[in-house]
């Protein structure tokens, strides 16, 4: 079953607590999960044995947003 932001699942988390909770953010190799006050993070391998799927997205090219002040006058 595919994996998405929202759902509610359990899993080990990296430490080697098992947790409950909602899924908020899927990153490269990890996914992050919000437990009541806490985030936990689970490895998506963990979460590949237990049958979830994850959508292999294309990523574009990273832009770097840089201001300068020397333009400013005083």
């Amino acid at each position: 079953m595919k994996l998405s932001i929202g759902d509610r699942i359990s899993a080990r988390s990296i430490p080697g607590k098992n947790v409950t909770g909602n899924v908020t953010a899927i990153l490269e190799n990890t996914v992050i999960l919000f437990c009541g006050l806490n985030n936990h993070l689970v490895s998506k391998e963990e979460l590949k044995k237990q049958g979830y799927k994850f959508k292999k997205e294309v990523k574009g090219e990273k832009s770097i947003v840089v201001s300068s002040n020397r333009n400013l006058k005083e």
